[in-house]
């Protein structure tokens, strides 16, 4: 289900608020695609084309209605279904998360029972990192009882913060290389001062952004170690994090 903005009670809100932001990215991308970059040529074949459409209203809402559920569509399928920020970006390229769950999730989750587990414990929840942090989502994923529903709302407030930045990161890369190619390839009246300037821009988009990154993962940490500390406040979630672990353990011959 689709619910408005900025509502973070479950994943599917967070994937929602970032479909959102997407459709906002693309449609600016359009705007700034057609009015600096595109050439003379196929602008006027453009406006053209509205121009024919602009003699019936009909048409004209149609047009637009059509241009808004296609960038609508396209931003749904990149976060509901390709899952671009994590599945993709995240994982292929950046691997923040991987690093996260391994270096920060599983240390601190564990730290109060490691003398009952293998001390090459973290080496195997490297290579089996998805079986490994399945006592932790079972704990905190949407209804779990290991944690609080605001504890989990402010988690999700402050991890859609992090994958913002990284949709606004992949969308500044791939405008970067769709204008080169354009330019490069297709039409080259496009100045080199324009050109240029518009590569400033996003190369500055771009370094603060990294900026915002950086404040994201603190947020994100720091989200995170107050659903880890709040599981660990309940003396019943111990034994059943160290039955869990002893088993993966047994299953993987640590």
């Amino acid at each position: 289900m689709i619910n408005l903005p900025l509502v973070f009670k479950t994943y599917q809100d967070v994937k929602n608020n970032l479909a959102y932001w997407t459709f906002v990215i693309l449609v600016a991308m359009t705007l700034t695609f057609y009015y600096i970059v595109l050439g003379p040529t196929y602008r006027q074949a453009i406006d053209k084309f509205v121009q024919s459409l602009s003699s019936s209203p009909i048409y004209s809402a149609l047009w637009l209605s059509t241009l808004t559920l296609f960038e609508s569509f396209v931003a749904v399928c990149l976060i509901h279904i390709f899952q671009i920020h994590d599945n993709v970006y995240d994982k292929l390229i950046v691997k923040w998360r991987e690093k996260f769950d391994v270096e920060f999730i599983l240390p601190k989750l564990t730290e109060q029972i490691s003398y009952a587990l293998p001390k090459n414990f973290l080496d195997y929840a490297i290579r089996y990192r998805y079986k490994f942090m399945k006592p932790y989502y079972d704990l905190v994923g949407d209804g779990k009882p290991g944690i609080a529903d605001n504890t989990r709302v402010r988690f999700y407030e402050r991890v859609t913060g992090y994958w913002v930045t990284q949709l606004n990161e992949i969308f500044i890369l791939l405008f970067l290389i769709m204008t080169s190619f354009y330019v490069i390839f297709l039409d080259t009246s496009l100045t080199l001062q324009t050109f240029a300037s518009l590569v400033l821009v996003l190369v500055g988009l771009g370094l603060l952004n990294r900026g915002f990154v950086r404040m994201a993962q603190q947020a994100t940490a720091q989200a995170t170690l107050d659903e880890i500390e709040e599981i660990l406040a309940k003396s019943e979630n111990l034994p059943k994090l160290q039955e869990q672990y002893k088993k993966l353990c047994a299953e993987h011959k640590i």
